[in-house]
């Protein structure tokens, strides 16, 4: 299966881009990712956030004809934008966008011809979902585990405790030879983080 990597915004966040035959998905909607699309007259069918940090949910509302996937309903509270405006003062503005669909932890997802787990991993964010496709052994990620690191936990929200258990008793029970695919950096595996990650140094 071909994925697509888009990567843009202030946070230099990942997007990423699977079409099938029946269904075009893109996990995550970081700023300019809609223009990306547009100008490559791609039709996106499914936006499925891994939490609603507002560098992963920036340009989901410009989807209007697609289905938003996610965990929980549209929140201020988790784009956590006010918070970026006043820790930055840099003007932000998240276009507020309609949840349609909320699944459950270990949730199995099937979107056209692929399948998903949906995997709850909080720590990061109160809402941070992972998606493992077993039949491609990869998992979309989000800001959880990130090749020889993990995500921020000093976010409001953020636990430490949370991020360690997430990492440890979920993502880590997924097969060793999983590629990771996350919300920053170049892709992973399970083996590699698993061998070399410092993530108990939170």
């Amino acid at each position: 299966m071909n994925i697509d990597i888009y990567t843009g915004g202030l946070a230099e966040t990942n997007g990423y881009l699977i079409q099938t035959e029946h269904a075009t998905i893109l996990f995550d909607a970081p700023a300019g990712i809609h223009k990306w699309l547009t100008d490559r007259e791609i039709e996106v069918t499914h936006v499925i956030l891994t939490h609603q940090h507002w560098d992963h949910s920036h340009d989901t509302s410009f989807f209007t004809d697609a289905k938003v996937i996610a965990f929980a309903d549209h929140s201020e509270d988790l784009i956590l934008q006010e918070n970026f405006k006043k820790r930055y003062d840099i003007p932000l503005e998240v276009k507020p966008y309609t949840v349609d669909q909320k699944p459950k932890h270990n949730q199995e997802l099937t979107i056209g011809d692929i399948s998903f787990k949906v995997l709850h991993v909080p720590g990061h964010s109160p809402d941070s979902i992972a998606f493992f496709c077993k039949s491609e052994q990869m998992c979309i990620g989000g800001d959880v585990l990130f090749q020889n690191s993990c995500g921020r936990v000093d976010l409001p929200g953020g636990s430490p405790e949370d991020l360690i258990n997430s990492i440890e008793k979920t993502l880590f029970k997924l097969p060793a030879d999983t590629t990771v695919f996350p919300g920053h950096g170049p892709e992973t595996s399970i083996e590699e983080e698993k061998k070399n990650n410092p993530y108990k140094d939170l």
